[in-house]
């Protein structure tokens, strides 16, 4: 139950709300790993869609195949790796203290930190515009640090 929705459960819209919050939570009690992975794929075929809206030129049709193939990858690769991951970090950082401020950050930046370069790295292999993207933005920032007089490291200075 929501904490503190006793008082407002006789709202017109609240009761619904709660109704479906609670089967949320015990949904997600019974069956975490078939809730992260449908989770991850309904985010993943979203995220899609927005950005190829916001992307897309104009008389360009939309991708459908793009939609469920991201959709895809999310339901059987994304949300199965990510929820593995969840887990191994609640039996190995501070597991003592699981909900301590310390584990909690360590976990969520593990989690963002992890995530971000794998699903980026990822997304660079299988989508060609997003690589040429990611190519010619880093040329970019290079050029742009040589006109600063700065220069990027070489292998032997890193």
């Amino acid at each position: 139950m929501i904490p503190g929705s006793s008082g407002i459960a006789h709202l017109p819209l609240v009761a619904p709300l709660i109704k479906t919050w609670n089967f949320g939570v015990g949904t997600f009690q019974k069956h975490p790993f078939l809730v992260k992975t449908v989770t991850s794929g309904i985010g993943f075929a979203v995220g899609d869609s927005f950005t190829q809206l916001a992307i897309r030129r104009e008389g360009e049709p939309y991708d459908w195949p793009r939609t469920v193939s991201m959709g895809a990858a999310g339901l059987t690769v994304a949300g199965p790796i990510g929820y593995l991951f969840i887990v191994w970090m609640e039996s190995n950082i501070l597991p003592t203290a699981a909900a301590s401020r310390l584990a909690i950050t360590t976990k969520v930046t593990l989690d963002q930190v992890l995530g971000c370069i794998m699903w980026q790295s990822a997304l660079m292999a299988i989508n060609e515009p997003y690589r040429d993207a990611a190519v010619t933005l880093c040329k970019k920032v290079g050029k742009n640090l040589k006109k600063d007089g700065k220069k990027p490291l070489s292998r032997k200075e890193k």
